[in-house]
């Protein structure tokens, strides 16, 4: 990747995080899950090799067996492409994206399931907590939406870097 390419790519990602901030819960939540899972395509075709009609067939387009993001998921970190607390705050994101997806009008990230999947994010935890919040702001910067933004602000660059770092066979 040329030095344009990553500068171009970084500065993507900056337009949609900024873009995330102006969105509400269900639309950010569904935003912040496509970028995702784009990324997380671009690492594993990277990653791969090219397909070939007469002797492999396709895996990662639609209707081909890694279309899911939740297979994306699972190939990218048994591949050794991403560490294990990437797999895991992506599988609940992926699962907070169904919540708002097949949820009712008026969800949040401050109600029930969709709450309680986002306080077990790691990575937006982990960068909060090295910030040494004082305690009395603490609930208020720990809510459910800022773990949330917090991982994808860690996840999106961190994807998109490993995608330029390959280097091919």
């Amino acid at each position: 990747m040329t030095p344009e390419e990553l500068s171009g790519g970084l500065n993507y990602i900056n337009r949609v995080l900024n873009e995330y901030t102006k969105e509400d819960d269900r639309s950010a939540a569904t935003l912040v899950t496509a970028e995702l899972d784009a990324h997380l395509l671009k690492l594993l075709t990277e990653n791969l090799l090219p397909h070939v009609d007469y002797v492999s067939s396709p895996l990662l387009g639609r209707g081909e067996p890694l279309e899911a993001f939740g297979a994306r998921i699972e190939l990218a970190y048994r591949l050794g492409l991403i560490p294990l607390e990437f797999h895991h705050d992506l599988h609940l994101i992926r699962k907070i994206r169904n919540e708002f997806a097949h949820g009712r009008a008026g969800i949040s990230f401050r109600e029930g399931k969709v709450e309680k999947l986002a306080s077990k994010l790691l990575v937006g935890r982990r960068a909060l907590e090295k910030m040494n919040i004082p305690k009395i702001a603490s609930e208020k910067i720990f809510h459910s939406r800022n773990l949330f933004s917090m991982t994808a602000t860690v996840l999106l660059p961190q994807i998109f870097i490993l995608t330029a770092r390959v280097k091919r066979v």
